[in-house]
């Protein structure tokens, strides 16, 4: 027995043995935006991983200079580093880990997303 998509895979089938070049142009198209958004955010990141590295260097608490290398050494440096490897790292429990991974992801994503970034507790 057939499937019953079989009629659904059928029209596709047809439809995109139908693009022209137009269709074609516009897929290629889409794909260049698509890579210029890309690369719009991921300078915006790194623009905000900066910013935030240089709050955290001239801030009087040195919990957030470490809060920033423990962010980075966990999701960014290669190669990343476990949670037990960061503790041992910096002479710390992994609940501290934990806890300055929170607070850095917070101001991080305050700085990327602006307010939407903040969550409301």
């Amino acid at each position: 027995p057939r499937s019953t998509l079989f009629p659904y895979t059928t029209l596709f089938r047809s439809n995109y043995l139908m693009m022209d070049r137009n269709d074609d142009e516009f897929l290629l198209q889409s794909v260049k935006e698509s890579k210029a958004k890309t690369i719009m955010i991921i300078k915006h990141i790194d623009t905000m991983l900066d910013i935030y590295k240089v709050h955290c260097e001239r801030s009087a608490d040195e919990l957030d200079e470490r809060r920033y290398f423990v962010l980075m050494d966990r999701y960014i440096n290669e190669p990343t580093l476990s949670v037990k490897d960061i503790a041992e790292k910096y002479f710390i429990s992994k609940e501290s880990v934990y806890s300055d991974l929170k607070i850095a992801k917070e101001r991080l994503s305050a700085l990327i997303f602006g307010v939407d970034g903040v969550s409301m507790q």
